[in-house]
């Protein structure tokens, strides 16, 4: 499906890092690695291949000129607004397997865990949930 897109050089593991990056300012390569559960140097490997075909690109961290962030290019975003399309239409076809009152429950749900998920991802992010854990 994502050669279909025009990704043909994604595999999973990359889809696993772009699926986690925030669009809006990017995000620091450690928070990738520890949120993944991937060695540092996996990660490098990964956002490497991903910005040698502009996927993603790597800026230094303006609130700490040590760090690393990593965000989506132009083109992944194009991507996202894509997939974004491709689940809407796989939802608005669920209508008829399981009725249009059903499907529009579990799309209010999915939305629902999807706000949820993210306010998790951002309190992680500052540092607020790491005591108990990854999100």
């Amino acid at each position: 499906m994502l050669a279909e897109l025009g990704y043909p050089e994604i595999r999973v593991p990359h889809l696993r890092i772009l699926l986690y990056l925030r669009e809006d300012r990017g995000t620091r390569m450690s928070h990738v690695a520890e949120r993944l559960q991937l060695t540092p140097g996996a990660v490098t490997q990964l956002v490497a291949h991903l910005a040698h075909h502009g996927l993603v690109e790597r800026v230094r961290d303006p609130d700490d000129g040590r760090a690393v962030l990593v965000r989506p290019t132009a083109r992944t975003r194009k991507g996202y607004a894509a997939s974004r399309v491709q689940v809407a239409e796989l939802i608005s076809g669920m209508g008829g397997a399981v009725g249009k009152e059903r499907c529009e429950v579990f799309n209010d749900v999915l939305g629902d865990v999807v706000e949820w998920q993210e306010g998790r991802l951002a309190q992680w992010e500052r540092g607020d949930g790491r005591s108990r854990g990854t999100p």
